[in-house]
């Protein structure tokens, strides 16, 4: 069954998108069979709680009117803000951040313009302290 971290991650990213979608809707985009509508409207409601997402309208859907959700924040800031949660909460903070960046430049495919882009924050950073 997919874990709630990566239901959150496929709600807001496919409620990010320019149509906001109903509970069924962010269901049927998620490739989980496993997935129930009872799962998916926990995580939502959890969503709604973080203040992730918001409640943009209602849809007729059938002979029921369903929900419609549009996320407050992007994939990528969900993103951070898991990373930054972890970092957080480790024991070395510095160890947790190092090898968090080291395996996302290893597994990424970054071009020289991203490279550059990362050194000029870096020496800004060295500036500042």
């Amino acid at each position: 069954m997919m874990c709630v971290c990566n239901t959150f991650t496929s709600a807001i990213r496919f409620s990010a998108q320019e149509k906001p979608l109903t509970c069924v809707g962010i269901l049927d985009q998620i490739d989980n069979d496993a997935l129930k509508i009872a799962s998916i409207y926990q995580t939502i409601n959890g969503m709604l709680h973080k203040k992730l997402l918001e409640v943009s309208g209602v849809e007729l859907c059938g002979s029921r009117y369903r929900r419609v959700f549009k996320a407050l924040i992007t994939p990528e800031d969900y993103a951070l803000m898991q990373v930054s949660e972890h970092v957080f909460n480790a024991k070395n903070k510095c160890s947790c951040l190092h090898n968090i960046l080291v395996g996302l430049i290893n597994k990424s495919d970054i071009n020289e313009e991203v490279i550059g882009e990362i050194e000029a924050l870096l020496q800004k950073k060295r500036e500042e302290l």
